[in-house]
């Protein structure tokens, strides 16, 4: 009686592992013949069961079934398996594992590679659609396959999705989940100086933390010391700092570095002498950044109403004045001055051109006042012809 129960078993056992077995050959057969719906629901049956579920083919055909249904034109074939590629992936890595002869090694790293290229296109299109939540969990899928097809250790290979994800995740105002990413893309020195301008971003913009972000600028700089843009947002932080000496340390080194750059000339002039009272230091550097740059408006139009502000400043505390001889003296000193600011504001004028019915709008708003200081010049230095030609101007544009 034992042994009629054994071999009955034993029966049993042997005819659900053939059962099983033909259920992989089925939808083997289904699968070369397009019928993806029959050979999914046979792959399905035979990858739960104990005695299928180890076997290599097994998870071949799974991956190969799923990836069909995920690459598949047809609505009623894709809604088979919404998640299709996740599917078809993690068959990918089953197989890996279970593969023991190895006789799938030449199809699953491909296999692995086609489903991080459709996760990274469904990310991509979830970001550009602002599914900015659907874009991290395709991107983060993207980045695991790549992984599992061992290209962590080649970076520029590898992360691309995890920068796409940390963008996403600012979208979303998940800075600490960007910082995460960006953290992990610093350690692997992959596109190094542009995560860390990317992480002080993080802290100066999004999270609105002045303490962080000091901190993260300073490793920054740490780990890119002759990195100009860095300079530059180091010295925004010590003149907010009232670091005068420290911000003109900064921008010489930046000027050194770049000589050629007329903005480096302009910031040191208008940020560190002319703030000191140091007149002719600011003004050498605008005329070298006029120099280097003819129609730099800016630079011309602040260096003239620096001299203009000086000599109104100086008839103003002259006003107190009871000697006359004194007095005369200091309104000698503001015509200097006024001549010189002048100088600098007619050449605003010049740029911006002589017709006043086509100067472009961006230049209106530095014209108006630049005409403005220019008349009230040309009151205090005497000269009524010129002071009706700006006037004149002044009308043209609607200023009375």
């Amino acid at each position: 009686m034992k042994k009629a129960l054994l071999i009955l078993a034993l029966t049993s056992i042997v005819s659900a592992t053939f059962a099983q077995k033909a259920n992989i050959q089925t939808a083997s057969n289904h699968l070369r013949h397009g019928e993806l719906k029959e050979a999914k629901s046979a792959i399905d049956k035979a990858t739960i069961n104990a005695s299928s579920k180890g076997m290599a083919k097994t998870w071949k055909i799974r991956a190969d079934v799923y990836y069909k249904i995920g690459t598949a034109k047809n609505a009623s074939i894709k809604a088979l398996s919404p998640n299709a590629f996740e599917e078809a992936f993690e068959a990918f890595k089953t197989l890996k594992e279970v593969d023991a002869k190895k006789m799938y090694t030449s199809e699953v790293t491909p296999g692995i590679a086609n489903c991080a290229r459709n996760f990274y296109n469904k990310g991509e299109a979830a970001y550009n659609d602002s599914s900015y939540a659907s874009a991290i969990k395709y991107f983060d899928l993207c980045a695991a396959a790549k992984a599992a097809n061992g290209l962590k250790s080649k970076p520029k290979a590898y992360y691309p999705p995890v920068h796409w994800a940390a963008l996403a995740a600012e979208k979303m105002k998940n800075y600490d989940l960007a910082e995460k990413n960006y953290r992990e893309m610093i350690a692997a020195d992959y596109a190094k100086l542009d995560m860390f301008k990317n992480l002080i971003d993080i802290y100066k913009k999004g999270k609105d933390d002045q303490e962080g972000y000091e901190k993260v600028l300073a490793e920054a700089r740490v780990a890119f010391p002759d990195d100009l843009n860095l300079m530059l947002v180091e010295t925004d932080v010590l003149l907010n700092k009232g670091d005068k000496e420290g911000a003109k340390r900064n921008l010489d080194a930046a000027i050194a570095k770049d000589p050629e750059n007329e903005k480096l000339y302009y910031f040191i002039a208008t940020t560190v002498y002319e703030p000191q009272g140091d007149l002719e230091n600011a003004e050498a550097n605008y005329l070298k950044a006029l120099e280097l740059k003819p129609d730099y408006v800016d630079a011309a139009y602040n260096a003239g109403v620096m001299y203009y502000n000086v000599a109104a400043d100086i008839l103003k505390k002259a006003n107190d004045i009871t000697d006359n001889t004194k007095y005369n003296a200091e309104k000698e000193k503001a015509q200097v001055k006024f001549k010189k600011a002048v100088e600098y504001l007619a050449k605003v004028e010049v740029l911006a051109g002589e017709d006043m019915a086509v100067v472009k709008e961006e230049l209106k708003p530095t014209l108006i006042n630049t005409l403005r200081s220019l008349k009230n010049a040309y009151v205090r230095l005497n000269d009524p012809v010129k002071m009706k030609l700006v006037k004149a101007k002044l009308t043209a544009l609607g200023i009375s």
